[in-house]
């Protein structure tokens, strides 16, 4: 059985009974014709039970171990095949031909099932045999050692075992390529079609050296055969998962989420994968969310933006929403929740990617840059905002030759703005401004990118976490001048906690783009992480000089 000739098959014994059943039900054929035909069947399915219960026991101990699961289910199959037929036996003693219908459908079912068992059994025991993890090739690999070491009288029965493997290999793999067959494959499906054409040219070379008789060509085509039947399971996963990615949105994550879920309940094994693409979608929706709320908590003058705004919240929310149906799906298995789900999250990105388009399509009117503070649109050439000084995003001209952050260029005075409103330029974000420059021009790796990223965001989160008590102050013992100032500070510094967690917002927001860099390599998301952390810079520095402001109040009154 394990050399995949003798596999009992139960799909021709179960044709020929149903088609002598729908005869009966058409009045083509008797009953007796149908008696006939069930007694056949009930002996075939005894000698293939006899011969599958005798390949099983007849393997090693460590195989029959290893299938022990298989062989369960196998015979639970021979019980389910028993079962239909007694039901179809029922029409001889109530003569309703309803019977014939139900016991017809069983032995479908049961045929079917039983099939698949042989195979699962089959496929385990050819692993267990070892030595790859690949069913077919193990087999290979074990009929070709066994041609090698056959006696003269057995040569040509190994022989002519392993050609009919072969050719039937070749088949399938040609069958198999027919898909691949068209234009504009993806990546991983030319790997794939690469590998199928070794594999052929692999098959043809051992029927060749089996005709010559020529053992060294065998030899050589059983090991190409070996590297490409790996390279094909290797690279069917990867391709069966891309192919997830490819529809019905024109989001990947999303896409990967909702045809993972139409394998739920398959094996534990899809549920896990697919856990692991709805955290990382989630993780994705609540960058993307940040990225929105950070913009809204931005004064925004522009009508346009406002209204679209709008819909990006709703957006969002319908968003969200497919993500919670998702999760409730996991609580209370409603497979209703799914259809949900998935009709939502398309939604959701068909939404987004309008608003998307549309905010874009806005930033470019006219070539113009707006200003994601004021909404100000700006000439095509500036760094900085000519209406309230924040750092632009490039446009679109400016990509390909300028730099995305000029780190040497100060920011431009710009008329009403008081010189201590400057954002100065600190190590740490130079080094991080630095490190994008770098990045999108290709002079560092994205892994040292990524390492830079990541030593900003630990810098925040700690210096979130030492930011203390406001500095106290006694106004009692300043007079004139100075108590109105310390009064105005102190004002200034119990607003002082909330900017603080906006600007660390927005920074953190900022690494959230960087991070979408990291992941999907588009450096529009460099230049809004660049925009968003200066925001941020700006905003703590304000904090700290308001501090500083205060200490110094405090030393002077000291000193009088």
């Amino acid at each position: 059985m394990l050399q995949g000739e003798n596999a009992p098959a139960t799909s021709e014994t179960g044709h020929m009974l149903l088609d002598i059943c729908l005869d009966v039900l058409e009045g083509r054929a008797d009953k007796e014709k149908l008696a006939e035909a069930i007694e056949k069947t009930r002996g075939s399915l005894g000698e293939m039970q006899a011969d599958f219960q005798k390949t099983s026991q007849e393997q090693p101990p460590q195989i029959q171990q290893e299938c022990q699961r298989e062989t369960e289910q196998a015979m639970e199959c021979f019980a389910a095949y028993y079962e239909a037929l007694d039901v179809l036996e029922q029409f001889f003693r109530t003569g309703d031909k309803f019977d014939i219908v139900r016991g017809a459908e069983k032995v479908r079912g049961a045929s079917g099932s039983m099939n698949d068992a042989f195979l699962a059994y089959r496929n385990r025991a050819l692993v267990a045999m070892g030595p790859t993890s690949i069913p077919i090739l193990n087999l290979v690999l074990s009929t070709f050692n066994s041609l090698n070491e056959a006696s003269q009288e057995e040569l040509p029965a190994w022989t002519e075992k392993l050609q009919t493997i072969i050719e039937r290999e070749y088949i399938v793999v040609h069958r198999a390529m027919a898909e691949l067959n068209r234009q504009n494959l993806i990546p991983e499906e030319e790997l794939l079609k690469k590998a199928y054409e070794a594999h052929q040219q692999a098959c043809a070379d051992i029927r060749s050296g089996i005709k010559n008789q020529d053992n060294d060509v065998v030899k050589a085509g059983i090991d190409n055969y070996t590297h490409a039947a790996e390279r094909i399971m290797e690279l069917i996963p990867a391709v069966n998962l891309k192919r997830m990615t490819q529809m019905p949105t024109t989001s990947p994550q999303a896409n990967l989420v909702i045809n993972l879920s139409m394998t739920l309940g398959a094996t534990a094994e899809s549920e896990e994968m697919f856990l692991e693409a709805l955290k990382t979608l989630e993780d994705n929706f609540l960058n993307t969310k940040m990225q929105f709320e950070a913009v809204r908590r931005n004064p925004v003058d522009s009508v346009l933006v406002k209204e679209e705004m709008e819909n990006a919240v709703k957006a969002l929310t319908t968003y969200e929403g497919a993500i919670a149906d998702y999760y409730r799906f996991l609580e209370v298995r409603d497979t209703l929740l799914l259809a949900q789900a998935a009709s939502k999250l398309t939604e959701g990105v068909k939404q987004l990617q309008a608003t998307s388009e549309i905010f874009q399509s806005i930033s470019e009117r006219e070539g113009k840059t707006p200003c994601i503070r004021c909404s100000h649109y700006n000439p095509s050439d500036r760094k900085t905002c000519e209406k309230c000084g924040a750092v632009l995003p490039a446009s679109a001209e400016m990509l390909q030759p300028a730099r995305t952050f000029e780190l040497d260029e100060q920011d431009e005075h710009v008329e009403g703005r008081a010189p201590t409103e400057e954002i100065t330029m600190t190590e740490n974000i130079y080094k991080v401004f630095d490190a994008v420059n770098k990045v999108s021009e290709g002079h560092i790796a994205i892994e040292e990118f990524t390492e830079i990223v990541n030593e900003l965001e630990l810098l925040v989160v700690e210096g979130r976490k030492a930011y203390g008590p406001l500095p106290q102050v006694n106004l009692d013992s300043l007079k004139g001048e100075q108590r109105e100032q310390a009064i105005q500070i102190k004002e200034m510094l119990e607003e002082a906690k909330e900017v603080f967690r906006e600007g660390t917002d927005d920074i953190l927001t900022g690494i959230s783009f960087f991070r979408q860099y990291i992941q999907q390599g588009d450096k529009n998301n460099l230049i809004a992480g660049v925009q968003i952390i200066w925001q941020g810079v700006g905003k703590l520095q304000k904090v700290q000089k308001a501090t500083e402001l205060l200490k110094k109040a405090q030393e002077e009154a000291q000193k009088k």
